[in-house]
């Protein structure tokens, strides 16, 4: 369907979950900054 081989899938699925993961990563280490600098409530 996607054109990319079985070992291309995943090798892009790595790729994906790492890139995933870091996001959440750097988002919520910028929430907890925000949070001891100004809670929000």
């Amino acid at each position: 369907m996607s054109g990319l081989t079985d070992a291309q899938a995943r090798e892009f699925h790595e790729h994906w979950k790492h890139g995933v993961w870091s996001w959440v990563m750097i988002a919520a280490a910028v929430h907890l900054v925000t949070w001891a600098y100004q809670p929000w409530f």
